[in-house]
């Protein structure tokens, strides 16, 4: 290598004395010379990879027949260990590593160089969590069917500013493919058990992490505290009380592991409470209604996945009415009179009323001859309504009574008739809602002999003025 010797020189001006620079050239003594080519310095490699190394050294000056000699040192390992191109093994640990080169020439002269560069590992992986950010993953997780999730695979060494990865790492696997830092991943298939694992894996040379998880597929489910036979699956009555609750499968995936669950009404009436841990109890709006249901997951990869439950809240949409059997036509001897016992139903059939009331309103009266003052019908107390029944409907407990009076004289004959309202009842606000009406009518003929029907001639009763005494 070259060399300068620089020579100071005093000379007197005058009063004044002038240094004078005098720099000589000279020829340095004979040396050797060595820097490392590649990699550069700060280079990231993958632990456990081999690369080349490569240095470059010279003879100063260039003297033929004066060879140079590289020697390679440092962790890791060198294949061949001289030479001034080498395959170098990394550690398989992560950290940094310096590399140096001696370079010798046959006059036993030597120079030295070195370079450190960071050998990286994955030592570690997160997920993305929902509103949260990047969660460190230490155990199994479990992913709801059909969620997107992405990972992120983090640089050795631990405790230091993470590294660059190197080119083409991590190598991602399993249900991810790809190279670089994250990797996103919809998991579509559903796991079989809960040992059948779905696996991510993230790569960096010989370092590899491995996380397992669980895919389960959910399901709200609901359940009416009148769960009759027969009756709908996705149609309720008005106030009736349902439970709800899910499904999942694996079927022993647990709700802490799923990351919580609670229900929420997205849309509709109605009262919800009881919602978290998967449990809820819903109670349907006053009126007819369509209302969803949202079961929510609160933590973890699937955060805010759901799934959702509608439901059709429907009023009584009609009444029907038959006689009470082995009940007797009313009538009292001597009069003009006939009274009939009968049963209300509520439809629809595949739905309960049970949790209102039913009331016949209040009407006037439509009525001649021996009727034509006779007062309207009045609205009666409202009666409990029986359970569900697909046969029949809901059946009001309490029995209704159409009586046509009685009169004497009846000579002048005459018809009643009542276009009577039906009502079901809701305590929790005190209003009554209209179903429908039935027509409550009574004929008496010049004869005496009466005839009463409600809801058609199908629920009838008939009495002659000297037929005898009888009760329903």
């Amino acid at each position: 290598m070259a060399g300068k010797r620089i020579l100071a020189v005093f000379v007197p001006v005058g009063l004044c004395t002038v240094l004078l620079w005098n720099i000589v050239y000279a020829q340095a003594a004979t040396g050797v010379t060595v820097s490392i080519t590649s990699p550069d310095n700060g280079t990231s490699v993958a632990a456990g990879v081999s690369i080349t190394v490569t240095a470059s050294a010279e003879n100063c000056p260039d003297e033929t027949g004066s060879n140079i000699t590289y020697t390679w040192s440092g962790p890791g390992s060198f294949s061949p260990t001289t030479g001034a191109s080498v395959q170098w093994t990394a550690p398989t640990s992560p950290g940094d590593a310096t590399i140096t080169v001696t370079a010798s020439n046959e006059e036993g002269q030597s120079d030295t160089d070195s370079i450190t560069v960071k050998v990286v590992a994955v030592y570690r992986m997160q997920y993305d969590q929902p509103e949260v950010g990047y969660t460190t993953i230490t155990d199994t997780l479990y992913v709801k069917q059909g969620t997107a999730i992405t990972f992120k695979a983090l640089a050795g060494p631990v405790g230091t500013v993470s590294p660059a990865w190197p080119a083409g790492t991590p190598v991602w696997g399993g249900e991810a493919t790809g190279t670089g830092e994250t990797a996103t991943v919809i998991f579509n298939t559903r796991s079989s058990s809960t040992t059948d694992f779905k696996t991510i894996t993230a790569e960096c040379g010989s370092s590899k992490v491995t996380v397992n998880m669980i895919v389960y597929s959910l399901a709200g489910t609901h359940v009416a505290d009148d769960n009759f036979q027969g009756r709908s699956e996705i149609m309720y009555g008005v106030c009736e009380l349902v439970d709800l609750a899910f499904s999942v499968m694996p079927a022993d995936v647990t709700v802490d592991q799923m990351g919580g669950l609670k229900w929420t009404k997205v849309t509709g009436k109605g009262g919800l409470r009881d919602r978290d841990g998967g449990a809820g109890r819903y109670t349907c709006h006053i009126e007819a209604d369509k209302v969803t249901l949202r079961l929510t997951i609160q933590s973890g990869p699937s955060k805010n996945q759901h799934a959702d439950v509608t439901l059709d809240v429907v009023a009584p949409s009609g009444t029907r009415m038959e006689r009470v059997p082995g009940t007797n036509v009313k009538h009292v001897q001597g009069w003009a009179s006939a009274g009939i016992a009968l049963n209300y139903w509520l439809e629809p059939k595949t739905v309960s009323f049970k949790y209102v009331k039913f009331g016949e309103g209040a009407c006037e009266t439509n009525g001649n001859g021996i009727y034509t003052n006779h007062l309207g019908h009045s609205a009666n107390a409202f009666g409990e309504i029986g359970g569900g029944n697909s046969k029949d409907g809901c059946q009001v407990k309490a029995r209704d009574y159409a009586w046509s009076g009685k009169f004497r004289p009846w000579k002048q004959g005459g018809t009643l008739t009542w276009n009577i309202p039906t009502q079901y009842y809701v305590e929790e606000n005190g209003r009554r809602y209209p179903i429908d009406r039935q027509t409550h009518q009574a004929t008496v003929q010049p004869n005496g002999k009466t005839k009463i029907t409600k809801s058609g001639d199908h629920c009838k009763g008939e009495a002659a003025v000297g037929s005898p005494t009888k009760e329903y």
